[in-house]
């Protein structure tokens, strides 16, 4: 239940009874509180913990629309206040120079990706946002400079979480080809990571040979909305690298 003048929601006991104890357990009795980037005091209100895969796999299933984890090396990054409140995952590129080389920042420690988001739907409004800002602030303690993410168009999202961060809009990919596995839709980098290519015949064949049948759908997987997002003490320097491929942000309607 929402409090809709002071938005504090009930802990989420029932879905974080899951978590794993080396991830230091749920605290059911405590509310998840609200949390505001511009008060002092919200870093003493959260607590940032890793969390497993079998915990992101049970949180993503129930509170992101695509219902997976999504990328296999990803980090999973768990927000609590008081009890879990949102789930981010942090991977690493599919395409190690792609973005890099295309904006000129290969020689500047990044691209990771944030892979999901996903928060408790009784979350603080702006969760998403503030989430992200609170775990990519950890990200770049470790020396990461810039990742960055994609606003799926097909799901009519257009990077609200993003834009509110000021990330740097760099434009909307084209769409791409996908995969069935088994019957069911499946991201290209899993089919990499499963069989090691996704050229279409090779990857094919391989799951034929594995006993999977994996069907190849051109135009599967809608454009997307590409977002960076500038972390580190060179942030200045990423934002100027990136100033000649700046575009205006996109709007809700026209995503």
């Amino acid at each position: 239940m929402i409090d809709h003048k002071y938005p504090r929601a009930v802990a989420a006991s029932s879905d974080a009874s899951g978590v794993q104890p080396e991830e230091g357990g749920s605290q059911p009795t405590l509310l998840l509180q609200l949390f505001d980037l511009g008060d002092p005091a919200w870093s003493d209100r959260y607590d940032i913990r890793l969390v497993n895969r079998t915990t992101a796999a049970e949180w993503f299933a129930k509170y992101h629309y695509s219902g997976t984890y999504g990328a296999e090396n990803s980090t999973f990054y768990g927000v609590f206040m008081g009890d879990l409140a949102c789930v981010v995952g942090i991977g690493y590129s599919a395409n190690e120079f792609g973005l890099a080389t295309k904006f000129g920042l290969r020689d500047i420690s990044g691209n990771l990706e944030v892979t999901r988001v996903a928060v408790h739907p009784n979350a603080p409004r702006n969760s998403p946002s503030r989430c992200v800002r609170a775990v990519l602030r950890r990200v770049a303690a470790k020396g990461i400079e810039w990742v960055f993410s994609y606003a799926d168009t097909g799901q009519g999202h257009h990077g609200g979480i993003y834009q509110a961060l000021g990330a740097v809009y760099v434009g909307r990919s084209e769409a791409r080809h996908g995969f069935l596995l088994d019957g069911e839709p499946i991201h290209p980098r899993v089919v990499v990571h499963m069989f090691g290519t996704q050229a279409r015949v090779e990857a094919i064949r391989l799951a034929r040979e594995s006993g999977r049948t994996l069907v190849y759908v051109d135009g599967m997987n809608a454009p997307k909305h590409t977002y960076i997002l500038p972390i580190g003490p060179r942030a200045g320097e990423v934002r100027t690298r990136l100033a000649s491929f700046a575009k205006p942000y996109p709007k809700r309607d026209t995503a």
